[in-house]
């Protein structure tokens, strides 16, 4: 299913479509992205673990918009390193969850800095 999400384009939040299973998005939409990336790079699949890690970017993103937090405040570059992420997964150089968990504990890090 094809849905919408906010990404930021040029320093502006932009619409941008998104593939999505059936299920409801909520503020933790990045979560459920985060655990199909581990179960996917569990089971070897590293071009739907780095789409997963891509999804699980741009549901980060949009929490923190919805949250009121700026992009220039660590979201730019959490969103960064989960596109980084993406990539290292999909070439095949990232083959342990620990690595998963690490990028995903610093991206996340922006939401307890909010509080």
């Amino acid at each position: 299913m094809t849905s919408h999400a906010l990404d930021i384009i040029n320093n502006k939040y932009t619409m941008v479509p998104v593939e999505v299973e059936g299920t409801a998005i909520s503020d933790d939409a990045f979560q459920y992205h985060f655990k199909k990336a581990k179960e996917k790079l569990k089971a070897n699949q590293n071009t739907v673990t780095a789409d997963e890690i891509r999804q699980a970017s741009v549901f980060l993103r949009l929490k923190a918009a919805s949250m009121g937090i700026k992009p220039w405040t660590g979201v730019d570059s959490a969103g960064a390193a989960l596109q980084r992420l993406a990539m290292k997964v999909e070439s095949g150089k990232v083959k342990n969850v620990k690595d998963l968990d690490e990028v995903f504990k610093q991206a996340t890090s922006i939401f307890v800095k909010k509080k």
